[in-house]
């Protein structure tokens, strides 16, 4: 199954959803046979799924091939894919035309409008979070942290196998284009540095960076990078220590395109240069340093 969940906080649309994909026959381990299942497919609209993945992708490869953007008759098309699927494909419509957030569900044969918060997915994920983000609320914790950090603790459990793998974010943001509100994926960089680490210092008070540890001493790290692009809309995940990464943008494959044998910046100029979308965000720079990059500049 997997699970997202998309809710209006202080006027901004935030979107949490998971990558792994499972299947009536077997859970797929590997994570970078998953999916990108909340997808922009306009600065000012995203759609995301849940269920059975073929009537999702039919659907969005004719959204795309018509490129429509009408909110009415993507909901329409939309809620005809969820009738087709036998109610087992579920969409969430996030948009901020004229600036005015809205989310739509389809979902249990009906549209919803104008929703504040919904969630598709597994109900048994949802009430873990649940168990995770009211508590949080209820001691005065920031909403939007909350909301994050209890879709993580999702992605973290075991017990619930058939969610997990990268959890990609999403919210709304106006810095991009001036007083328009668009669509982002949420850039970021986890580094876990495993073995104990001996820093030699010459002189008292000398600064000294601390390394990031090595692969073969089981340190590792994730830099979550998105693309810059009015057409090309997606998010490129390069493992720090691994020297490979992926990237899902749905309107290149519906599947991760894997890079092997590159560094974080050797990774996004590959994507750059082959399929000219450029790529922001922070990548690990050598065995101390990390390092924010925009390839579009």
């Amino acid at each position: 199954m997997s699970l997202i969940i998309a809710k209006i906080i202080s006027g901004k649309i935030y979107i949490e959803s998971d990558t792994k994909i499972t299947d009536k026959d077997a859970v797929r381990t590997d994570p970078l046979c998953g999916l990108l299942k909340t997808i922009i497919i306009h600065p000012c609209i995203s759609i995301s799924f849940a269920g059975v993945i073929y009537f999702a992708e039919k659907a969005l490869k004719n959204i795309f091939e018509i490129n429509e953007f009408d909110l009415n008759s993507l909901t329409e098309l939309l809620y005809n894919s969820h009738i087709k699927s036998g109610n087992k494909t579920d969409f969430i419509i996030a948009s901020l035309i004229n600036n005015e957030p809205k989310l739509i569900k389809i979902s249990n044969n009906k549209i919803e409008h104008d929703v504040n918060s919904a969630w598709i997915g597994e109900y048994d994920g949802f009430k873990y979070f649940q168990s995770n983000y009211l508590p949080l609320l209820s001691e005065g914790v920031d909403e939007i942290l909350s909301f994050k950090n209890s879709f993580k603790k999702v992605i973290d459990n075991s017990n619930i196998d058939t969610i997990g793998n990268f959890q990609i974010s999403l919210h709304t943001d106006d810095k991009i284009c001036l007083e328009h509100y668009v669509f982002l994926y949420t850039t970021e960089i986890g580094i876990y540095a495993s073995e104990p680490q001996t820093i030699d210092i010459e002189t008292a008070g000398e600064l000294k960076p601390i390394p990031l540890g090595t692969a073969s001493c089981g340190s590792f790290g994730i830099s979550y990078l998105a693309t810059i692009s009015p057409n090309f809309h997606g998010v490129a995940i390069h493992f720090t220590h691994g020297n490979f990464g992926t990237i899902f943008c749905p309107q290149l494959s519906f599947s991760g395109i894997i890079v092997s044998n590159v560094n974080g910046i050797e990774f996004a100029k590959h994507i750059k240069d082959k399929y000219g979308i450029p790529l922001s965000g922070f990548v690990k720079l050598d065995e101390t340093k990390v390092q924010y990059i925009n390839t579009a500049e």
